[in-house]
């Protein structure tokens, strides 16, 4: 059966729902990315695995969770 609405629309939605909405369009795409490859080809702690399924490259990722900017009374 074909998909009408794709993975990627489900979470951005899903986003919306819970007001993270205030996440720009860039981390909202690593975000989806990484939460993708985690359900596509597990979860081993690597950032290869996000390069693996996506075409960011590794450091992308690490750099992304590392050194991303975060309100972190918004995103808890």
């Amino acid at each position: 059966m074909e998909r009408i609405v794709s993975l990627e629309e489900e979470i951005r939605k899903f986003f919306f729902e819970k007001h993270l909405d205030f996440l720009t369009s860039v981390p909202q795409r690593r975000t989806q990315e990484i939460i993708l490859a985690s359900c596509a080809k597990g979860n081993s702690g690597k950032m290869t695995d996000y390069a693996e399924v996506f075409p960011g490259h590794r450091t992308t990722y690490g750099h992304f969770l590392s050194k991303g900017k975060w309100d972190d009374e918004k995103v808890a």
